[in-house]
C-alpha cells in the first residue's frame, strides 16, 4: 500500500509525534510505501526514527506558533477568521497532498478536516487516529445556562465550525481511539459511531529494564513525571502530594521534564503553587531533554506519577514501567484502563493528591512491594505494549478500509 500519514505538528517531541514516527517506521519495515505530511515540521524531532522516510512540510521551518521562522502564509493563516481558516486552509492541504495514495491516516484533531476534504476530492479512504477528541465539537460551557451558550456559539461562529467538524467526523472510513472510557463512549453515545480501540506502543530496547535496589530510605525519594505543561497534566496534584509527603517528614526530590512554551500561563501557575507551598527546594523543572536523558531519568526514579485527567492514553506510563519504575496513575487517564491496581501499578482517583501521596508512600515504605511492581510492570509492557503490535493492527485497519473501497467500486 501507498500510505500517507497526515499531522498538524511534527515540530516538537511529544506522544503524538512519536506515535507517527514509530508507525511510519513500522509500516515501512512491513513493506509499505509511506509518506508523512506535516503542516509544521522540524527535522530535529525524531530524526533517528524517521531516517529514510520522506516527510513533506506545508510550512517550511519550525512551527510558527512556537516561535519559528515567520512566513507570509503563516502570518496570513493566523490572522484570518477561524471559519475561513477551516474552509480555505484545509482545502489547500487536501490539494497539496494530491491523489497518489491508497489510504490517508490522519493523526490529530487539527488536520482531520483537511483529511475529510481529501476524501471528497479523491474518493479514497481515510483512517483517523483520534488521540484526543476535538473539543470544538463539544457544546459551549462558558455560561451556566444552555440558552446563553447557544447565543455565544452563534455570535462567535463556533456553531458553523462545529457543524463542519461533525460532517468531517462522519466522513471518516474508520476512527481509531486509544481509550474506551472517554473517546469510544462519546463517539458511540453522541454520533452512533463504533470506533476501533488500538493502544500505542513503545520501543522495548530503547526503554530498557534496569534491575536496581528498591528505595530504602537512605537518600531522598526520587519522584519523576514528564509531559508538555498543559492543564490536563494536573501538575498541581503533584505539588500538593509533595507538600503532604514533606510535611510527613519524607525527604524527596520531584523532577519534571517537559516544555513550558505551549501554555505559559499554566506553567507560571504551577511555579507559583510550588513557591506558595514552600517546597521549591524539593522540585526541579528541567524543560526539554533528549531521549537518552529521559530514559536515564526513568531508570533513576523510585516512582513515576501520572495525574493527568482527562487523558485518552498516557504513553509515558508504559515507558516508566518498561524501565522498571513503579507507577502511580490517575483513573482519569486511558492508561489506567489496562492496568490492575496493586498488581502492575497503583491507580488513584482524578484530582486526588491525598491518594497519590498515600500510594507514593506505600511504594517507598515497602521494598517488597516496589520490587513486585517493578517486575510486573515490565512484564505487562513486554506482553501488551509494543510498536510492532500497534503498527500491525493499524495496518490491518488500513487494509480493511481499502478492501471495502474496492468492493464498493466493483459493485
Amino acid at each position: 500500500m501507498k500510505i500517507g500519514i497526515l499531522t498538524w505538528d511534527l515540530a516538537l517531541r511529544g506522544g503524538t509525534q512519536r506515535q507517527i514516527a514509530e508507525l511510519a517506521r513500522q509500516l515501512t519495515r512491513d513493506g509499505d510505501e509511506v509518506v508523512v505530511y506535516a503542516i509544521y515540521f522540524d527535522s530535529s524531532a525524531y530524526p533517528d526514527i524517521l531516517e529514510g522516510i520522506p516527510v513533506r512540510c506545508f510550512f517550511p521551518g519550525k512551527n510558527l506558533a512556537r516561535g519559528g521562522n515567520e512566513t507570509f502564509m503563516g502570518i496570513y493563516y493566523r490572522s484570518i477568521p477561524l471559519l475561513f481558516n477551516e474552509w480555505w486552509f484545509s482545502g489547500s492541504i487536501a490539494r497539496w497532498i494530491g491523489s497518489g495514495l491508497d489510504v490517508l491516516n490522519v493523526h490529530d484533531n487539527y488536520a482531520f478536516v483537511a483529511a475529510a476534504k481529501w476524501k471528497r476530492r479523491t474518493r479514497k479512504p481515510v483512517l483517523w487516529m483520534m488521540n484526543d477528541f476535538p473539543t470544538v465539537v463539544l457544546p459551549a460551557t462558558r455560561f451556566h445556562t444552555p440558552v446563553l451558550n447557544r447565543i455565544y456559539d452563534l455570535l462567535n461562529g463556533k456553531w458553523l465550525i462545529r457543524r463542519m467538524y461533525e460532517r468531517s467526523l462522519r466522513l471518516m472510513d474508520r476512527i481509531v481511539v486509544l481509550d474506551d472510557r472517554i473517546s469510544r463512549k462519546y463517539l458511540e453515545d453522541q454520533f452512533c459511531i463504533q470506533p476501533v480501540t488500538i493502544r500505542s506502543g513503545l520501543d522495548l530496547f530503547k526503554f530498557a529494564y534496569l534491575p536496581r535496589m528498591p528505595y530504602g530510605g537512605r537518600r531522598a525519594l526520587r519522584i519523576f513525571s514528564n509531559g508538555i505543561m498543559l492543564p490536563h497534566r494536573r501538575l498541581e496534584d503533584i505539588v500538593e502530594s509533595v507538600r503532604l509527603l514533606t510535611d510527613a517528614g519524607i525527604d524527596l526530590v520531584w523532577s519534571h521534564v517537559g516544555s513550558e512554551e505551549l501554555h505559559r500561563k499554566y506553567a507560571i501557575e504551577v511555579h507559583r503553587l510550588v513557591k506558595s507551598a514552600g517546597i521549591a527546594e524539593h522540585c526541579r523543572f528541567l524543560g526539554k531533554v533528549s531521549d537518552a536523558e529521559m530514559v536515564k531519568m526513568y531508570q533513576a526514579a523510585d516512582v513515576f506519577v501520572f495525574p493527568n485527567s482527562p487523558q485518552t492514553w498516557g504513553l509515558a506510563v508504559f515507558e516508566a514501567m518498561a524501565c522498571g519504575t513503579p507507577v502511580v496513575v490517575s483513573r482519569g487517564a486511558g492508561a489506567s484502563e489496562v492496568l490492575t491496581d496493586g498488581v502492575n501499578g497503583y491507580l488513584v482517583d482524578p484530582a486526588s493528591p491525598d491518594q497519590m501521596a498515600a500510594a507514593i508512600r506505600r511504594i517507598a515504605e515497602n521494598p517488597a512491594d516496589w520490587v513486585r511492581l517493578s517486575r510486573e510492570g515490565r512484564r505487562f509492557v513486554e506482553e501488551n505494549i509494543t510498536w510492532v503490535q500497534y503498527g500491525r493492527k493499524m495496518r490491518e485497519e488500513m487494509k480493511t478500509v481499502c478492501s471495502r473501497r474496492e468492493m464498493s467500486r466493483d459493485r
